[in-house]
């Protein structure tokens, strides 16, 4: 599903790309294109903009982030501050990744 990318800059985190056959980790920022494929309440849910992979990714909002629309596509980097705090693998088998911004971004 993901692939783990290390940077050896200094202080730097690992992060995720969208990518067959990879589970992420906890802790880790989440980077690539994405489609808003829902939106209600405190979150989003995301997919990869280039198939291949059929992990949900949920964004847990804080109360004035706002999100774009529903369709909308996003790109994000290492900088947005995007890091993955949880793994679920539903009962239909589907990857559910629990996201949310870091504090300060």
């Amino acid at each position: 599903m993901f692939q783990r990318l290390f940077s050896t800059a200094p202080g730097s985190r690992p992060v995720l790309k969208p990518a067959p056959d990879i589970a992420p980790q906890v802790g880790t920022h989440l980077v690539g294109d994405f489609v808003v494929t829902a939106k209600g309440g405190p979150g989003a849910v995301l997919r990869a903009a280039k198939g291949g992979s059929a992990a949900r990714i949920i964004v847990e909002l804080g109360n004035v982030e706002a999100f774009p629309a529903e369709g909308s596509q996003l790109t994000w980097n290492e900088a947005d501050g995007y890091t993955v705090k949880r793994v679920r693998r539903a009962q239909d088998g589907t990857l559910n990744l629990f996201v949310s911004r870091d504090a300060g971004r």
